[in-house]
């Protein structure tokens, strides 16, 4: 999986030597997959509060813990980021904290609660 975060080139968040703290926690989903675990204050927004997620790695689940509330949710009819991302045909997320977060359509994404 590759986020993409404001304007820079993409990198990966889940490999350790790119200094990712993404991949610190896996858990198993209830079918028994294992499950990428992100918390969504790791994730940094371009300048209009969007983050895009690519499922390079084909991971059928991805696991987002958070203290904000999902706002809205659907499927992008048409959008390109200001990092100029298309991102037509994703999922999308927005959070009561402004960011949104798109994501493949073929990724199912579990939003937890994060301990404080």
């Amino acid at each position: 999986m590759v986020v993409t975060e404001g304007r820079g080139p993409e990198r990966s968040r889940c490999d350790p030597a790119a200094g990712g703290e993404a991949d610190r926690d896996r858990r198993r989903t209830r079918d028994g997959e294992d499950s990428l675990v992100l918390a969504l204050s790791d994730l940094i927004a371009d300048r209009d509060g969007e983050v895009v997620l690519f499922n390079d790695s084909n991971m059928p689940v991805l696991t987002l813990l958070t203290t904000q509330r999902p706002v809205a949710r659907g499927v992008v009819e048409a959008h390109v980021t200001a990092s100029g991302i298309d991102v037509a045909g994703y999922n999308f997320v927005a959070f009561g904290n402004g960011l949104t977060l798109y994501y493949p359509r073929d990724m199912q994404l579990v939003i937890l609660p994060e301990r404080e």
